[in-house]
């Protein structure tokens, strides 16, 4: 009776293990079928977001082009349906190759497609490059070395000079000559080494832009290497 107690008990252990090996392995599948990059699906829902997902060896990366490219949200996928954020859990459900549905906390679910542009581990290093630069540049600019004209992207009165207030929901705002009432606003997008100044049918100006050492921005608003402007960081308006 003790031996077959004993084999009893051999046997549900063995069972436990086949069992986690199983869904151990089940998990690690699933979540292969989940790398890539996902775009949100604007057709297959009332909600309107502007999103690119990224899930890489199960780390999730949320990019936001609403507010220029931004990385919005980050996290870990933690099991065969949930996905753990920065602040919060969402829920997941693959509903084939193609096709992903997220399910935030508020029950509220939206659908991705995957993109099958590129190399999406490419793509990410990119949109990680792209959401460094950004938050360099976020804030107030002014130009430090006024010019005698100065062309803003499809906007039809040049300048001297400007102040920029590149912001964190995605518009830029040139003041001409720094004065608050001759705004030009942006949308802006990031990407790894540039920035796009988009305005009603231009898109794309792909505006070569960096932060030196010293903190001065380089910003090249036109074709050539003599039409970049130099600005400084200002705190108030002078």
């Amino acid at each position: 009776m003790k031996k077959l107690k004993s084999i009893f008990t051999i046997h549900l252990s063995l069972l436990a293990l086949v069992c986690l090996i199983s869904s151990s392995t089940y998990f690690l599948k699933y979540s292969e079928l989940l790398n890539g990059e996902w775009r949100f699906d604007s057709a297959s829902t009332k909600y309107s977001h502007n999103h690119s997902l990224i899930i890489d060896d199960s780390k999730f990366y949320e990019f936001s082009w609403s507010v220029g490219g931004g990385l919005v949200d980050f996290g870990e996928v933690i099991s065969g349906d949930t996905i753990q954020q920065q602040y919060s859990k969402v829920y997941y459900e693959l509903l084939d190759s193609n096709n992903l549905k997220i399910i935030d906390w508020r029950g509220t679910s939206y659908f991705y497609k995957r993109s099958t542009y590129g190399d999406y581990k490419e793509e990410l290093k990119e949109y990680l490059q792209g959401d460094s630069l950004r938050n360099q540049i976020l804030g107030w600019w002014q130009v430090i070395e006024p010019r005698r004209n100065i062309d803003l992207i499809n906007s039809p009165d040049d300048c001297k000079t400007f102040t920029l207030n590149i912001r964190d929901d995605g518009e830029a705002i040139f003041f001409r000559d720094n004065y608050l009432d001759s705004a030009v606003y942006y949308h802006y997008r990031m990407n790894p080494e540039s920035i796009d100044f988009n305005r009603g049918c231009v898109v794309g100006s792909n505006s070569k832009i960096s932060v030196d050492k010293n903190g001065i921005m380089s910003l090249n608003l036109g074709r050539y290497d003599f039409d970049t402007l130099k600005l400084k960081r200002i705190y108030k308006i002078e």
